[in-house]
Protein backbone atom coordinates (compact mmCIF):
# COMPACT_ATOMS: atom_id res chain seq x y z
CA UNK A 1 0.00 0.00 0.00
CA UNK A 2 0.96 3.63 -0.49
CA UNK A 3 0.46 6.49 1.94
CA UNK A 4 0.76 10.29 1.86
CA UNK A 5 0.59 12.52 4.94
CA UNK A 6 0.77 16.24 5.54
CA UNK A 7 0.50 18.21 8.78
CA UNK A 8 1.15 21.78 9.75
CA UNK A 9 1.36 23.89 12.91
CA UNK A 10 2.37 27.49 13.60
CA UNK A 11 6.03 26.52 13.82
CA UNK A 12 6.21 23.11 12.14
CA UNK A 13 5.38 21.58 8.76
CA UNK A 14 5.69 17.92 7.83
CA UNK A 15 5.31 15.92 4.62
CA UNK A 16 5.57 12.14 4.49
CA UNK A 17 5.42 9.31 1.96
CA UNK A 18 5.19 5.61 2.80
CA UNK A 19 4.88 2.27 1.05
CA UNK A 20 4.49 -1.25 2.38
CA UNK A 21 4.16 -4.75 0.96
CA UNK A 22 2.64 -7.80 2.68
CA UNK A 23 3.26 -11.33 1.46
CA UNK A 24 1.32 -14.27 2.92
CA UNK A 25 1.48 -18.01 2.47
CA UNK A 26 -1.50 -19.85 0.98
CA UNK A 27 -2.80 -20.81 4.43
CA UNK A 28 -2.25 -17.24 5.78
CA UNK A 29 -0.28 -18.65 8.71
CA UNK A 30 2.84 -16.69 7.76
CA UNK A 31 2.98 -13.05 6.70
CA UNK A 32 6.07 -11.05 5.74
CA UNK A 33 5.92 -7.25 5.85
CA UNK A 34 8.30 -4.89 4.06
CA UNK A 35 7.97 -1.13 4.31
CA UNK A 36 9.73 2.16 3.77
CA UNK A 37 8.96 5.80 4.36
CA UNK A 38 10.34 9.29 3.81
CA UNK A 39 9.63 12.35 5.95
CA UNK A 40 10.51 15.96 5.14
CA UNK A 41 10.02 18.38 8.05
CA UNK A 42 10.46 22.14 8.18
CA UNK A 43 10.93 23.76 11.59
CA UNK A 44 9.70 27.38 11.55
CA UNK A 45 10.20 28.85 15.06
CA UNK A 46 8.04 31.75 16.13
CA UNK A 47 9.91 35.07 15.73
CA UNK A 48 11.15 36.73 18.91
CA UNK A 49 11.14 33.57 21.05
CA UNK A 50 13.57 31.35 19.18
CA UNK A 51 17.34 31.00 19.04
CA UNK A 52 17.18 29.42 15.56
CA UNK A 53 15.91 30.36 12.12
CA UNK A 54 14.00 28.10 9.74
CA UNK A 55 15.55 24.62 9.72
CA UNK A 56 14.95 21.30 7.94
CA UNK A 57 14.95 17.65 8.98
CA UNK A 58 14.64 14.62 6.73
CA UNK A 59 14.46 10.92 7.56
CA UNK A 60 14.19 7.55 5.83
CA UNK A 61 12.43 4.69 7.60
CA UNK A 62 12.54 0.95 6.93
CA UNK A 63 10.67 -2.00 8.44
CA UNK A 64 10.92 -5.77 8.04
CA UNK A 65 8.39 -7.92 9.87
CA UNK A 66 7.28 -11.52 10.26
CA UNK A 67 3.93 -12.67 11.68
CA UNK A 68 3.51 -16.39 12.39
CA UNK A 69 0.51 -18.40 13.58
CA UNK A 70 1.92 -21.10 15.87
CA UNK A 71 -1.28 -22.79 17.02
CA UNK A 72 -4.97 -21.95 16.89
CA UNK A 73 -4.42 -20.05 20.17
CA UNK A 74 -0.96 -18.54 19.62
CA UNK A 75 0.37 -15.91 17.23
CA UNK A 76 3.79 -14.22 17.31
CA UNK A 77 5.26 -11.24 15.51
CA UNK A 78 8.81 -9.91 15.00
CA UNK A 79 9.45 -6.43 13.57
CA UNK A 80 12.76 -4.67 12.97
CA UNK A 81 12.67 -0.95 12.17
CA UNK A 82 15.47 1.44 11.29
CA UNK A 83 15.35 5.19 10.76
CA UNK A 84 18.13 7.36 9.35
CA UNK A 85 17.61 11.05 10.02
CA UNK A 86 19.59 14.13 9.01
CA UNK A 87 18.94 17.76 9.87
CA UNK A 88 17.88 19.89 12.84
CA UNK A 89 17.20 17.99 16.09
CA UNK A 90 17.80 20.76 18.65
CA UNK A 91 15.10 22.63 20.57
CA UNK A 92 14.74 25.99 18.75
CA UNK A 93 13.36 27.68 21.88
CA UNK A 94 16.25 26.84 24.22
CA UNK A 95 19.62 28.59 24.04
CA UNK A 96 21.52 25.77 25.74
CA UNK A 97 20.27 22.96 23.52
CA UNK A 98 22.50 21.75 20.72
CA UNK A 99 22.16 18.22 19.40
CA UNK A 100 23.87 16.28 16.61
CA UNK A 101 22.52 16.80 13.09
CA UNK A 102 22.35 13.05 12.50
CA UNK A 103 20.27 10.45 14.31
CA UNK A 104 20.09 6.75 13.48
CA UNK A 105 17.45 4.73 15.35
CA UNK A 106 16.92 0.96 15.45
CA UNK A 107 14.19 -0.99 17.26
CA UNK A 108 13.28 -4.65 17.66
CA UNK A 109 9.65 -5.44 18.53
CA UNK A 110 8.49 -8.89 19.70
CA UNK A 111 4.81 -9.72 20.25
CA UNK A 112 3.05 -12.86 21.45
CA UNK A 113 -0.72 -13.21 21.80
CA UNK A 114 -2.25 -16.28 23.46
CA UNK A 115 -5.96 -17.04 23.77
CA UNK A 116 -7.19 -19.08 26.75
CA UNK A 117 -10.29 -21.09 25.88
CA UNK A 118 -11.08 -21.86 29.53
CA UNK A 119 -11.90 -18.22 30.36
CA UNK A 120 -12.32 -16.75 26.87
CA UNK A 121 -9.60 -14.16 27.49
CA UNK A 122 -6.49 -13.23 25.51
CA UNK A 123 -3.06 -12.33 26.88
CA UNK A 124 -1.14 -9.85 24.71
CA UNK A 125 2.55 -9.40 25.45
CA UNK A 126 5.19 -7.23 23.80
CA UNK A 127 8.85 -6.35 24.23
CA UNK A 128 10.55 -3.45 22.43
CA UNK A 129 14.31 -2.96 22.45
CA UNK A 130 15.57 0.39 21.17
CA UNK A 131 18.90 2.11 20.57
CA UNK A 132 20.07 5.16 18.66
CA UNK A 133 23.19 7.13 17.76
CA UNK A 134 22.48 9.56 20.65
CA UNK A 135 23.45 6.61 22.91
CA UNK A 136 19.90 6.17 24.22
CA UNK A 137 19.22 2.51 25.06
CA UNK A 138 15.68 1.58 26.03
CA UNK A 139 13.45 -1.39 26.74
CA UNK A 140 9.66 -1.51 27.03
CA UNK A 141 7.56 -4.44 28.31
CA UNK A 142 3.83 -4.41 27.63
CA UNK A 143 1.10 -6.71 29.05
CA UNK A 144 -2.63 -6.68 28.27
CA UNK A 145 -5.50 -9.00 29.16
CA UNK A 146 -8.61 -8.76 26.97
CA UNK A 147 -11.57 -10.33 28.77
CA UNK A 148 -15.08 -10.51 27.27
CA UNK A 149 -17.84 -10.22 29.87
CA UNK A 150 -21.07 -11.00 28.05
CA UNK A 151 -21.10 -8.38 25.26
CA UNK A 152 -18.57 -6.03 26.89
CA UNK A 153 -14.77 -6.42 26.55
CA UNK A 154 -12.58 -5.20 29.43
CA UNK A 155 -8.82 -4.84 28.86
CA UNK A 156 -6.52 -3.92 31.77
CA UNK A 157 -2.92 -3.19 30.77
CA UNK A 158 0.48 -2.30 32.18
CA UNK A 159 3.63 -1.04 30.47
CA UNK A 160 7.11 -0.82 31.99
CA UNK A 161 9.78 1.36 30.36
CA UNK A 162 13.45 1.97 31.14
CA UNK A 163 16.12 3.89 29.28
CA UNK A 164 19.65 5.29 29.52
CA UNK A 165 20.52 8.93 28.88
CA UNK A 166 21.86 10.43 25.67
CA UNK A 167 25.61 10.95 25.71
CA UNK A 168 25.16 14.75 25.73
CA UNK A 169 22.35 14.95 28.29
CA UNK A 170 23.14 17.07 31.39
CA UNK A 171 20.88 17.33 34.42
CA UNK A 172 19.58 20.82 35.25
CA UNK A 173 20.58 22.37 38.56
CA UNK A 174 17.91 21.43 41.15
CA UNK A 175 15.70 24.39 42.03
CA UNK A 176 16.64 26.47 38.97
CA UNK A 177 15.69 26.70 35.33
CA UNK A 178 19.28 27.15 34.16
CA UNK A 179 21.48 24.14 33.33
CA UNK A 180 25.02 24.13 34.70
CA UNK A 181 27.76 25.66 32.58
CA UNK A 182 29.93 22.91 31.11
CA UNK A 183 32.79 22.63 28.69
CA UNK A 184 31.17 21.48 25.48
CA UNK A 185 33.48 18.94 23.87
CA UNK A 186 31.99 17.77 21.59
CA UNK A 187 29.77 20.85 21.36
CA UNK A 188 26.49 19.05 22.08
CA UNK A 189 24.25 19.73 25.07
CA UNK A 190 20.64 19.16 26.13
CA UNK A 191 18.63 19.12 29.34
CA UNK A 192 15.53 17.67 27.62
CA UNK A 193 14.05 15.13 30.07
CA UNK A 194 13.10 12.84 27.17
CA UNK A 195 16.83 12.23 26.67
CA UNK A 196 17.47 11.49 30.35
CA UNK A 197 17.86 8.14 32.13
CA UNK A 198 14.64 7.04 33.85
CA UNK A 199 12.06 4.35 34.36
CA UNK A 200 8.31 4.68 33.84
CA UNK A 201 5.10 2.77 34.55
CA UNK A 202 1.82 3.07 32.65
CA UNK A 203 -1.29 1.35 34.01
CA UNK A 204 -4.60 1.49 32.20
CA UNK A 205 -7.96 -0.04 31.48
CA UNK A 206 -10.14 -0.03 28.36
CA UNK A 207 -13.82 -0.94 28.04
CA UNK A 208 -15.53 -1.62 24.69
CA UNK A 209 -19.34 -1.68 24.57
CA UNK A 210 -21.10 -2.71 21.32
CA UNK A 211 -24.05 -0.61 20.15
CA UNK A 212 -25.98 -2.87 17.83
CA UNK A 213 -24.30 -4.99 15.15
CA UNK A 214 -21.91 -2.40 13.65
CA UNK A 215 -21.42 0.43 16.14
CA UNK A 216 -19.36 0.37 19.33
CA UNK A 217 -18.15 2.83 21.92
CA UNK A 218 -14.93 2.55 23.90
CA UNK A 219 -13.50 4.36 26.91
CA UNK A 220 -9.91 4.23 28.10
CA UNK A 221 -8.06 5.60 31.13
CA UNK A 222 -4.27 5.54 31.69
CA UNK A 223 -2.06 6.58 34.60
CA UNK A 224 1.60 7.37 33.84
CA UNK A 225 4.48 8.01 36.22
CA UNK A 226 8.22 8.32 35.61
CA UNK A 227 11.16 8.62 38.00
CA UNK A 228 14.91 8.69 37.53
CA UNK A 229 15.52 6.06 40.21
CA UNK A 230 13.19 3.60 38.47
CA UNK A 231 15.71 2.99 35.71
CA UNK A 232 16.63 -0.71 35.48
CA UNK A 233 20.30 -1.65 35.30
CA UNK A 234 21.84 1.61 36.49
CA UNK A 235 21.31 4.94 38.18
CA UNK A 236 18.81 7.32 36.66
CA UNK A 237 19.35 11.02 36.07
CA UNK A 238 19.54 12.62 39.54
CA UNK A 239 18.20 16.01 38.45
CA UNK A 240 15.06 14.58 36.87
CA UNK A 241 11.92 15.57 38.77
CA UNK A 242 9.17 12.92 39.15
CA UNK A 243 6.43 13.26 36.57
CA UNK A 244 2.82 12.01 36.72
CA UNK A 245 -0.02 12.22 34.21
CA UNK A 246 -3.50 10.88 33.61
CA UNK A 247 -5.05 10.30 30.19
CA UNK A 248 -8.69 9.73 29.27
CA UNK A 249 -10.12 8.77 25.88
CA UNK A 250 -13.59 8.06 24.52
CA UNK A 251 -14.22 6.80 21.01
CA UNK A 252 -17.11 5.86 18.75
CA UNK A 253 -16.52 3.67 15.71
CA UNK A 254 -18.41 1.87 12.97
CA UNK A 255 -17.42 -1.52 11.56
CA UNK A 256 -18.13 -2.03 7.86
Amino acid sequence: GLGVAYSTEDDYESRALSADLRLSTDDNNTTITLGTGYTDDIIKPNPGSSVASDEAKRSNDFIVGLTQVLTRNDIVQVNVTHARGRGFYSDPYKFLDRRPSERDQTALLLRWNRHFDSVGGTLRTSWRSYRDSFDVRAGTLGLEWAQPIRTVTVTPSVRLHTQSAASFYVDPIPGTDVPPVVSLDPPFYSADHRLSAFGAITAGIKVVVPLGRSWAIDAKADYYEQRGEWRVGGDGSPGLAPFKAQFYQVGLYYRF
